[in-house]
Parts: structure tokens; sequence; C-alpha cells
């Protein structure tokens, strides 16, 4: 490297740690485009985003589709108002103080962004995402990721136990206020089952009525793939939520339905959030657990009954509070200025100064040679 090239990099250096200072870096999310149906993991993404722009950073999202629909039906405007570019069509500049977040589906934005001198940042929600998406022989750290950010300590533990180079980060989900506004006063006794499986309707609903024709008058209903705040009522009218989601390695929707009111009565799913956890070996009071859908009928009867006899014990109104509390929405905005803000920005540009001292240095060596050849 000569003279000019490495006064070229000086001179980038210097504008990228300027920018770090002043937040005017690009701060780039890539999203999936859901086509309109509400995805949990999105929505995560979607608050990251705009959280940092309220905060004064250069926020803007990338996607790939070719017709984008975006998050405005389910999410709101405020979200889909975000900067959006298409990444392979809009001519998005990646500078070295810029970072790129970059979920765990996206394994091969990973390997296209390898050789790019920015900030690579992986989004962690799904572990089997991450495990069947990514090329064989392949690593993070191979790619050029070394820091990823986390919705839990158990999701982090379980990626170094693959990639234990990788540090990572845990930011907290929030649960929207939406949910705990949509309660009514005169609940219903509607029971709502809350899936991404539809096969399992029929396996919840059947069996109940056969094994308890008495509570032939309990009403069901199947909520899916609404936007957020009709979500929040349809949920907030009922008095429990039968939540079944085997793949979770988080549960959004679990801890919404408590959120608006109701008594969950969930799957223990193969991954068990760390909200369901009160300590070693031991499930927590904020909801009724099973392993069997066998199991299911007997239980939601005893649930109902103790609803309607006003009977419901008191322990686990006061887990579901403790819970809910953990993901409130200053909870998320400290882990962000502690996470992205403190750690990840800020080692950023100490990385950046700290290169600029070694192109500085190299320069200055081959300006003393010169000067020696010279005499």
């Amino acid at each position: 490297m000569d003279k000019e090239q490495i006064k070229n990099q000086i001179k980038e250096l210097e504008t990228s740690i300027k920018q770090l200072a002043n937040k005017t870096n690009k701060l780039l999310f890539f999203v999936a485009d859901s086509k309109g149906t509400p995805i949990g993991s999105l929505s995560y993404i979607y608050g990251l985003a705009y959280t940092l722009q309220e905060m004064g950073y250069n926020v803007a999202m990338l996607y790939a589709e070719k017709e984008f629909v975006g998050v405005e039906s389910w999410l709101g405007k405020k979200y889909a108002n975000l900067k959006h570019y298409n990444s392979t069509k809009d001519i998005v500049d990646v500078a070295p103080g810029d970072v790129l977040f970059i979920p765990e589906l996206y394994s091969s934005i990973m390997v296209q962004t390898k050789s790019l001198h920015c900030k690579k940042v992986a989004i962690l929600q799904n572990y089997d995402y991450m495990t069947e998406l990514i090329p064989f022989g392949a690593s993070w750290e191979g790619m050029g990721v070394n820091d990823c950010i986390v919705t839990s300590k158990e999701l982090g533990v379980r990626l170094n136990e693959l990639f234990p180079n990788v540090k990572t980060y845990v930011i907290r989900p929030v649960i929207d206020e939406c949910f705990a506004n949509s309660n009514i006063a005169n609940k219903k006794l509607v029971v709502n089952i809350i899936t991404r499986d539809e096969k399992y309707i029929n396996s919840i609903i059947k069996p109940f009525k056969w094994r308890h024709p008495e509570y032939g008058f309990v009403t069901f209903r199947y909520i899916n793939g609404k936007p957020k705040e009709e979500f929040a009522k349809f949920i907030g009218e009922g008095s429990i939520s039968v939540w079944i989601d085997n793949e979770t390695d988080f549960g959004y929707s679990a801890l919404e339905a408590m959120a608006a009111g109701n008594l969950v009565i969930g799957k223990i799913p193969e991954n068990i959030p760390e909200w369901m956890v009160a300590g070693e070996n031991k499930l927590a009071d904020n909801g009724i657990w099973f392993y069997k859908m066998r199991e299911l009928p007997d239980i939601l009867a005893n649930v109902l009954a103790a609803v309607l006899h006003e009977d419901v014990p008191v322990e686990i109104a006061d887990s579901v509070n403790k819970t809910l509390s953990n993901y409130a929405k200053e909870n998320q905005n400290k882990d962000i200025e502690r996470v992205i803000v403190d750690d990840i920005i800020k080692n950023r540009k100490d990385e950046l100064t700290k290169a600029k001292t070694v192109f500085k240095n190299n320069l200055d060596t081959l300006e003393k040679e010169e000067q020696e050849k010279g005499e």
C-alpha cells in the first residue's frame, strides 16, 4: 500500500469516527417481508430500529423482495415510515462506521457481506432457522460476524455452544401496551386458541367437548394473522388462552395473552423460554403448563371451573405481573442503550480509532524512509 492509499484509508476512518460520534453513521437492518402477516420476530427488529431512530440515529431497513408489502397493515405507519431500501436495486454506500444488523435466517447475506469493512451484528431469535439455513462448513465467525443480539441469556448460551467466540448481548423484547389496554370490564367466557399450526384446533376442541359435554356453552375462537391492535382486542375479550408453539424460542403470543388478562394454558415447548422458568427444574406459576395433548381436556375443564367460581389462585396473577414487568418498554430501552450505544457503537469507534493509529504509524514510517533515502 502506497502513501496515497494509506492517506485515503486514514481519511475514510476519520470520517467514520466522526459519524459514529455524531450519530450520522448508518444502522441498517435486514428484514424479511411477511406480506402483511404478523410475525413477532419481525416486530422485534422493527422495534429496535424505531427506538434507535427516536434516539437520533440514522436508521434504515433493507429488503430483497421485488414487491415489498411491508408492515403497515399490522404494525402501523410509524414503523412502515422508517426508511426502506431494496438491497438488490438501491445503491447504499456502506462505510466502516456503519452497522449491519442481520437476522439469523439471512446466512446468505452474511456470506455476501463478508468482504464489507463495516460492523456486522447478527440478531438471533430462532435457533432452528440458524442451523437450517447456514451453509455446511460455514460459521458466523468465518463470515465476519463476531457479535450477536439475542432475546434471552439461554439463547446466547446455546449459540456459544456452537460459536464460542461470538459475543452475545441480550436485548429483551417488549410486550406492547395495546395488550394491557385491550382488557374489557366484562370478559366473555371465550377460550382463545393461539397456535401457528391449525392442525391443533380440532385436537383441542373436539376431545374437550367429548370428555366434558357440561361445558358445551363455552365458545372457542382461533386467532391468527390479525393486526397487532385487533389481535389484542380479540384476545382481551376472552378469559383463557390455549397456547401451543412447539418450535418457539421465546413465545410472544403467550405473554401477549397474559398482558391482555387471559389465563394461559400452554403446551411446554421443546426449548423452554426463560420467562417460563422459576428455578432449577421448576416452571413458573404464570401459566398452567402441560406436556401431552391428552392432558389438555381435563386441565381446561379445571381452569374453566376456577374461572366460573372466581377461584383462580392469586399466585398466578402475582407471577404474571412479575413476568410482564421484565418486558416493559423502559427495560428494552435500557438494553438498547447499554448494548447498541454503549457497547457495539462505542467499541466500533474504538476499533476504528486503533486502526487509524496503525495507518498513521505506517504513513510515518514510509515518510521517514523516504526522508532517509533523500538524505
